[in-house]
């Protein structure tokens, strides 16, 4: 076969209502996919199906819980590979919507006992304590209110037992 499409460039074209159910049906078979590579595929092209169905399609269907699923994926490079992007989304989302959708799932992957996805957050983790700790946004008191609360806690209890410092031991690297 030729190159193959981007979710985003598929997206593109989408006819909003009929396709928009396919594409979360679609997306919704693939994050629950027995073959974890298929699932880290699934994280990997997150940002691009973010962006091609919009916040608003996103927050009202099933593909708010298949966010979470990932983030809660059994294999470490699922969550991987979402702890990569999720930056992203949180940017596309806003900060009131990825305070009530990516706050708990966020705190989740940073208290991640594997360092590979603990590694995967921290290039961008300002970025995400911007977005999810900051004021502005319409709604946001309310709505992420104890997000907000859980975000800092998980930041603290994160940092305190973080996966390097409970598995490094004698003879850790200096990374």
């Amino acid at each position: 076969g030729g190159a193959p499409i981007s979710l985003s460039a598929a997206l593109a074209g989408a006819e909003r209502s009929n396709d928009l159910a396919f594409v979360s049906a679609t997306y919704s078979m693939l994050v629950s996919h027995a073959d974890a590579g298929v699932r880290q595929q699934a994280a990997r092209n997150l940002p691009a199906l973010v962006a091609g169905v919009g916040p608003a399609h996103l927050v009202s269907s099933p593909l708010a819980e298949q966010v979470e699923a990932l983030m809660r994926d059994s294999d470490a490079g699922v969550r991987r590979r979402v702890a990569a992007g999720l930056h992203q989304v949180a940017r596309i989302l806003g900060r009131a919507t990825s305070a009530r959708l990516l706050a708990p799932g966020f705190v989740s992957l940073l208290r991640a006992e594997e360092v590979e996805v603990t590694d995967a957050l921290l290039p961008h983790l300002g970025d995400m304590l911007s977005l999810l700790l900051s004021e502005g946004d319409e709604g946001a008191e309310a709505a992420g209110g104890q997000a907000k609360a859980g975000v800092a806690a998980g930041v603290v209890t994160a940092s305190a037992s973080s996966p390097g410092a409970a598995k490094g031991g004698a003879g850790g690297g200096g990374g």
